[in-house]
């Protein structure tokens, strides 16, 4: 578990065992984080969903998904989403742009 995330929802006891049930946002970038298991189809489908049916924020997604390490599979979906929806009144406002603390450097670049 990492710092200051609290990924269990609830529990469930199914047939005497406890099973984790987690929260939806954590759902959505675990489908991201194994999208080559599942279908990538799937993955974009229940981001669409989760937003437009309102069940969990861009706020909660992005924090699920850096934590999750699935940042950089959703992060374009999501800005995608968010930016077309921001321009409809009524709807969820623009997502921030997130910048990383990490820079890729190159051989042979100065």
């Amino acid at each position: 578990m990492r710092k200051g995330f609290i990924y269990l929802a609830s529990a469930l006891t199914l047939a005497g065992t406890s099973v984790p049930v987690f929260s939806l946002a954590k759902t959505v970038a675990g489908l991201f984080r194994y999208r080559r298991t599942v279908v990538d189809a799937l993955a974009v489908e229940g981001l669409w969903q989760a937003l437009r049916q309102r069940k969990a924020t861009p706020a909660e997604l992005t924090r699920e998904a850096e934590a999750g390490g699935a940042w950089a599979m959703m992060k374009p979906y999501l800005m995608a989403r968010t930016q077309a929806s921001a321009s409809s009144p009524g709807t969820m406002a623009a997502f921030p742009e997130r910048t990383s603390s990490r820079r890729l450097q190159y051989k042979g670049s100065s």
